[in-house]
């Protein structure tokens, strides 16, 4: 189960005896400040669903001082449906990814948006295991797109924000575009690793952006 340790303490801890945990229901992670969620050795969120509304495994919300480490986010591959990413941090600030996986999302991976701020991923894989499925929606067949910093082109109020560090991280086997695209912000990306070998682009610029 997903487990609050107590309610007085700034911990979650995602266990289960099978080490995997089928999301039937995306989860909701919303205006929580200075919370932990971490994974105990193996812990696995999996979602199934490739649906426009009822895709993704995670929304993290309006959330500051986030620390998420040691977790598999699986998703059921890429269809293009204008679904869901694996994770999505939305209006969030001093987060920190390390040491998870995220792959097969069906709409991305892992997405930072609407005014997300001072952001650090570390120790974390990218990819894609699974086939893309083709004929969503969207009208793209092959929709592994990894990673979008900044939702669009007319989210001007992220300018001056979307501050993110990717360090150590790995773009692996899979991945297509977007390690990470982005618009607006200020990007480090420092001694990360890519080998997909069907990519068309790694990184990709958009409106106001500082990559160092």
């Amino acid at each position: 189960d997903l487990h609050r340790v107590d309610r007085r303490q700034r911990q979650m801890c995602i266990r289960d005896r099978t080490g995997t945990i089928t999301i039937t229901s995306r989860l909701s992670f919303q205006d929580q400040s200075g919370k932990t969620i971490y994974g105990t050795s193996g812990a696995k969120l999996v979602s199934t669903n490739q649906t426009k509304d009822g895709s993704g495994i995670i929304n993290i919300k309006r959330c500051n001082n986030i620390i998420i480490r040691n977790l598999i986010f699986e998703g059921p591959g890429a269809y293009d449906t204008d679904g869901w990413d694996n994770a999505i941090l939305d209006d969030c600030r001093n987060v920190w990814i390390d040491h998870c996986e995220f792959r097969d999302g069906v709409d991305g991976n892992f997405d930072i948006k609407n005014k997300s701020d001072f952001v650090t991923v570390s120790y974390t894989k990218f990819h894609y295991l699974k086939a893309p499925k083709p004929g969503g929606s969207g009208g793209t067949d092959d929709h592994r797109f990894s990673n979008l910093i900044g939702s669009s082109d007319g989210a001007t109020a992220d300018a001056g924000k979307l501050n993110v560090t990717f360090v150590r991280c790995w773009w692996g086997p899979g991945c297509r575009e977007r390690m990470p695209r982005v618009r607006y912000g200020k990007i480090h990306i420092l001694n990360s690793y890519f080998n997909s070998s069907c990519l068309l682009y790694t990184s990709d610029a958009a409106d106001d952006l500082l990559c160092v």
